[in-house]
């Protein structure tokens, strides 16, 4: 099996993505899991009423535990979305990798200037 290095800018971006999340909730001055929580833990409840008067066999319910009837947590939803941005993050760069014949390192930078050059254009800077 062959080694994978991964390029530092991927790799140290969980910090950077995290705490941007944080800033996007100092921003709104509403945690994450406010908005969602309640609505989260309704349909949950919602499906096991349904899966009892549907006349199927809930006795293996009995024992859900209260963290998969209750809405996500805001530490779930920041891993979640970590999760997700990392993973779309490692999958442009391994994809930039293979269509330009690059290492991941220069395939990483390559989607990091093509990101600040679409927001520089998409907000009317030119370079």
């Amino acid at each position: 099996m062959g080694v994978v290095i991964l390029p530092d800018i991927l790799t140290n971006s969980g910090g950077v993505t995290v705490s941007y999340f944080e800033w996007l909730k100092n921003l709104a001055h509403v945690g994450f899991g406010k908005l969602t929580r309640r609505w989260e833990e309704q349909g949950k409840q919602g499906f096991l009423k349904a899966l009892n008067t549907g006349g199927i066999d809930t006795s293996v319910m009995v024992n859900v535990p209260e963290s998969v009837m209750r809405g996500a947590a805001e530490k779930d939803l920041v891993y979640s979305g970590l999760e997700d941005t990392i993973c779309k993050g490692l999958h442009e760069v391994v994809s930039t990798a293979n269509v330009r014949n690059v290492s991941y390192r220069t395939a990483a930078f390559i989607n990091g200037f093509n990101k600040m050059k679409r927001t520089y254009s998409d907000s009317g800077f030119t370079l």
